[in-house]
Protein backbone atom coordinates (compact mmCIF):
# COMPACT_ATOMS: atom_id res chain seq x y z
CA UNK A 1 0.00 0.00 0.00
CA UNK A 2 2.92 2.65 0.10
CA UNK A 3 2.37 3.57 -3.33
CA UNK A 4 -0.97 5.25 -2.40
CA UNK A 5 -0.39 8.86 -1.77
CA UNK A 6 -3.93 8.76 0.76
CA UNK A 7 -3.72 5.74 2.46
CA UNK A 8 -6.37 3.22 1.60
CA UNK A 9 -7.60 1.34 3.77
CA UNK A 10 -8.09 -2.38 3.90
CA UNK A 11 -10.67 -4.44 5.76
CA UNK A 12 -12.33 -7.80 5.71
CA UNK A 13 -15.86 -8.82 5.92
CA UNK A 14 -16.48 -12.47 7.61
CA UNK A 15 -18.64 -15.23 6.40
CA UNK A 16 -22.32 -14.83 8.58
CA UNK A 17 -26.15 -15.44 7.91
CA UNK A 18 -25.98 -12.68 5.02
CA UNK A 19 -22.57 -13.69 3.26
CA UNK A 20 -21.19 -17.10 2.74
CA UNK A 21 -17.57 -16.02 1.76
CA UNK A 22 -15.13 -14.27 3.17
CA UNK A 23 -14.81 -10.49 1.18
CA UNK A 24 -11.93 -8.01 0.92
CA UNK A 25 -13.36 -4.57 1.27
CA UNK A 26 -11.13 -1.25 0.57
CA UNK A 27 -12.28 2.57 2.10
CA UNK A 28 -11.17 5.88 1.73
CA UNK A 29 -12.49 8.43 4.03
CA UNK A 30 -14.00 8.02 7.77
CA UNK A 31 -17.75 8.88 8.37
CA UNK A 32 -18.13 10.32 11.50
CA UNK A 33 -21.21 12.36 12.09
CA UNK A 34 -23.15 14.85 10.30
CA UNK A 35 -21.75 18.10 11.18
CA UNK A 36 -18.88 16.98 12.73
CA UNK A 37 -15.66 18.49 11.56
CA UNK A 38 -14.12 16.88 9.08
CA UNK A 39 -16.79 14.51 7.98
CA UNK A 40 -17.71 13.86 4.58
CA UNK A 41 -20.60 15.43 3.87
CA UNK A 42 -20.49 15.36 0.12
CA UNK A 43 -21.77 11.91 0.91
CA UNK A 44 -24.87 13.32 2.56
CA UNK A 45 -25.08 16.08 -0.08
CA UNK A 46 -25.67 13.35 -2.85
CA UNK A 47 -28.43 11.34 -1.02
CA UNK A 48 -30.33 14.45 -1.44
CA UNK A 49 -32.46 12.86 0.62
CA UNK A 50 -35.68 15.78 0.72
CA UNK A 51 -34.78 16.63 -2.80
CA UNK A 52 -33.44 20.08 -1.68
CA UNK A 53 -30.41 20.23 -2.53
CA UNK A 54 -28.80 22.85 -5.32
CA UNK A 55 -27.66 21.37 -8.64
CA UNK A 56 -24.32 23.00 -8.33
CA UNK A 57 -23.93 21.36 -4.85
CA UNK A 58 -25.18 18.26 -6.48
CA UNK A 59 -22.62 18.09 -9.34
CA UNK A 60 -19.37 19.62 -6.74
CA UNK A 61 -20.54 16.79 -4.84
CA UNK A 62 -20.33 14.17 -8.00
CA UNK A 63 -17.18 15.45 -9.24
CA UNK A 64 -15.68 14.45 -5.49
CA UNK A 65 -16.73 11.08 -6.21
CA UNK A 66 -15.39 10.89 -9.32
CA UNK A 67 -12.10 12.03 -8.00
CA UNK A 68 -11.85 9.90 -5.37
CA UNK A 69 -12.77 6.75 -7.59
CA UNK A 70 -10.30 7.70 -10.52
CA UNK A 71 -7.92 8.09 -8.38
CA UNK A 72 -8.19 5.22 -5.96
CA UNK A 73 -9.39 2.52 -8.20
CA UNK A 74 -6.11 1.31 -9.46
CA UNK A 75 -4.83 0.69 -6.27
CA UNK A 76 -7.58 -0.84 -5.30
CA UNK A 77 -7.08 -3.13 -8.36
CA UNK A 78 -3.75 -3.65 -7.87
CA UNK A 79 -4.04 -4.75 -4.06
CA UNK A 80 -6.88 -6.77 -4.85
CA UNK A 81 -5.07 -8.72 -7.77
CA UNK A 82 -7.16 -7.43 -10.16
CA UNK A 83 -6.37 -7.00 -13.44
CA UNK A 84 -9.96 -6.01 -15.03
CA UNK A 85 -13.41 -5.79 -13.35
CA UNK A 86 -17.05 -4.62 -13.76
CA UNK A 87 -17.99 -1.54 -11.53
CA UNK A 88 -21.39 -2.01 -9.80
CA UNK A 89 -23.30 0.31 -7.30
CA UNK A 90 -24.94 -0.87 -4.18
CA UNK A 91 -28.47 0.16 -4.78
CA UNK A 92 -30.20 2.80 -2.71
CA UNK A 93 -33.26 1.54 -0.48
CA UNK A 94 -36.29 2.64 -2.43
CA UNK A 95 -37.72 1.69 -5.84
CA UNK A 96 -36.04 3.31 -8.57
CA UNK A 97 -38.74 5.38 -9.69
CA UNK A 98 -39.48 7.16 -6.99
CA UNK A 99 -35.76 8.77 -7.04
CA UNK A 100 -35.53 11.97 -9.19
CA UNK A 101 -32.48 12.61 -11.22
CA UNK A 102 -31.23 15.04 -8.63
CA UNK A 103 -31.03 12.17 -5.83
CA UNK A 104 -28.97 9.93 -8.28
CA UNK A 105 -26.03 11.74 -8.37
CA UNK A 106 -23.91 9.15 -6.87
CA UNK A 107 -24.88 6.36 -9.38
CA UNK A 108 -23.93 8.89 -11.90
CA UNK A 109 -20.53 9.53 -10.39
CA UNK A 110 -19.94 5.72 -10.01
CA UNK A 111 -20.80 5.32 -13.71
CA UNK A 112 -18.52 8.00 -14.98
CA UNK A 113 -15.67 6.92 -13.27
CA UNK A 114 -16.14 3.39 -14.60
CA UNK A 115 -16.00 4.73 -17.86
CA UNK A 116 -13.10 6.92 -17.37
CA UNK A 117 -10.89 4.18 -15.62
CA UNK A 118 -8.67 1.88 -18.11
CA UNK A 119 -9.80 -2.47 -17.68
CA UNK A 120 -13.04 -1.19 -15.98
CA UNK A 121 -16.65 -1.80 -17.16
CA UNK A 122 -19.52 0.43 -16.14
CA UNK A 123 -21.80 -2.23 -14.50
CA UNK A 124 -24.26 1.06 -12.61
CA UNK A 125 -27.37 -0.74 -14.17
CA UNK A 126 -26.57 -4.03 -13.61
CA UNK A 127 -28.60 -3.43 -9.60
CA UNK A 128 -32.05 -2.11 -9.67
CA UNK A 129 -34.10 -1.84 -6.62
CA UNK A 130 -37.65 -2.41 -7.86
CA UNK A 131 -39.12 -2.67 -4.05
CA UNK A 132 -38.79 -0.40 -1.55
CA UNK A 133 -37.08 -1.23 1.84
CA UNK A 134 -35.92 0.44 4.36
CA UNK A 135 -33.54 2.93 4.68
CA UNK A 136 -31.38 2.06 7.67
CA UNK A 137 -28.75 5.90 8.08
CA UNK A 138 -31.69 7.28 9.34
CA UNK A 139 -31.09 7.81 12.87
CA UNK A 140 -34.98 8.58 13.80
CA UNK A 141 -38.02 8.08 11.48
CA UNK A 142 -37.92 10.82 8.80
CA UNK A 143 -39.70 11.13 5.81
CA UNK A 144 -38.28 11.41 2.02
CA UNK A 145 -39.44 13.34 -0.93
CA UNK A 146 -40.14 10.85 -3.82
CA UNK A 147 -39.95 11.45 -7.67
CA UNK A 148 -43.46 12.85 -7.67
CA UNK A 149 -43.11 15.23 -4.69
CA UNK A 150 -44.83 13.63 -2.30
CA UNK A 151 -43.71 12.97 0.99
CA UNK A 152 -43.25 9.31 1.96
CA UNK A 153 -42.41 7.84 5.75
CA UNK A 154 -39.67 5.34 5.78
CA UNK A 155 -41.50 2.03 5.14
CA UNK A 156 -40.49 -1.03 4.30
CA UNK A 157 -38.24 -4.48 5.37
CA UNK A 158 -34.92 -4.04 7.29
CA UNK A 159 -32.20 -6.08 6.34
CA UNK A 160 -32.73 -9.81 6.22
CA UNK A 161 -30.57 -12.62 4.30
CA UNK A 162 -31.80 -12.38 0.90
CA UNK A 163 -33.35 -8.77 0.83
CA UNK A 164 -31.51 -8.00 -2.07
CA UNK A 165 -32.30 -10.78 -4.44
CA UNK A 166 -36.37 -10.44 -2.89
CA UNK A 167 -36.11 -6.46 -3.96
CA UNK A 168 -33.79 -5.97 -6.77
CA UNK A 169 -33.87 -6.96 -10.74
CA UNK A 170 -30.01 -8.38 -11.17
CA UNK A 171 -28.84 -8.14 -14.86
CA UNK A 172 -26.89 -11.80 -14.89
CA UNK A 173 -25.37 -10.96 -17.78
CA UNK A 174 -23.45 -8.38 -16.94
CA UNK A 175 -22.21 -10.13 -13.38
CA UNK A 176 -21.77 -13.89 -14.45
CA UNK A 177 -18.63 -14.93 -14.88
CA UNK A 178 -16.86 -11.08 -14.20
CA UNK A 179 -15.03 -9.89 -10.91
CA UNK A 180 -17.37 -7.47 -9.43
CA UNK A 181 -16.11 -4.19 -8.15
CA UNK A 182 -19.25 -3.11 -5.83
CA UNK A 183 -19.08 0.39 -5.04
CA UNK A 184 -20.77 1.93 -2.10
CA UNK A 185 -20.82 5.60 -0.35
CA UNK A 186 -20.74 4.40 3.41
CA UNK A 187 -20.28 0.80 4.67
CA UNK A 188 -21.95 0.93 8.29
CA UNK A 189 -20.76 -2.47 10.60
CA UNK A 190 -23.38 -4.74 11.91
CA UNK A 191 -26.28 -3.39 9.50
CA UNK A 192 -25.47 -6.17 6.40
CA UNK A 193 -26.57 -4.33 3.13
CA UNK A 194 -23.33 -5.11 1.14
CA UNK A 195 -22.98 -8.32 2.70
CA UNK A 196 -26.10 -9.40 1.27
CA UNK A 197 -25.72 -7.33 -2.00
CA UNK A 198 -21.95 -9.32 -2.47
CA UNK A 199 -24.30 -12.33 -1.44
CA UNK A 200 -26.66 -11.60 -4.04
CA UNK A 201 -23.79 -10.91 -6.43
CA UNK A 202 -22.06 -14.51 -6.13
CA UNK A 203 -25.46 -16.16 -6.33
CA UNK A 204 -25.62 -14.41 -9.94
CA UNK A 205 -22.88 -15.78 -11.03
CA UNK A 206 -19.59 -13.06 -9.96
CA UNK A 207 -16.35 -14.72 -10.18
CA UNK A 208 -14.94 -12.80 -7.45
CA UNK A 209 -16.63 -9.63 -5.48
CA UNK A 210 -14.56 -7.04 -3.75
CA UNK A 211 -16.49 -3.81 -1.69
CA UNK A 212 -14.96 -0.02 -2.23
CA UNK A 213 -16.69 2.13 -0.21
CA UNK A 214 -16.09 6.13 0.27
CA UNK A 215 -16.36 5.95 3.61
CA UNK A 216 -16.62 3.53 6.64
CA UNK A 217 -18.74 4.08 9.91
CA UNK A 218 -19.16 1.77 12.86
CA UNK A 219 -21.87 3.96 14.10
Amino acid sequence: MNENPEKLRKFTLPVNSYLKRKTDCYFILNYLRYGVPGNPEFILTLKNTFNSESVDNLRRAKNRVVELLTKHTPYVMKNAGISCCTMVCVPRAKEFDTYTKNQMYLLDGVSEAARQLSNVTDGTGAIVRTVSTKTTHFRKPVERVTSNGEREANTGKDPYPGITKDTCKIDTEAIRGKTILLVDDIYTAGVNIDEDCIQALYNAGAEKVVLFTLSYTTV
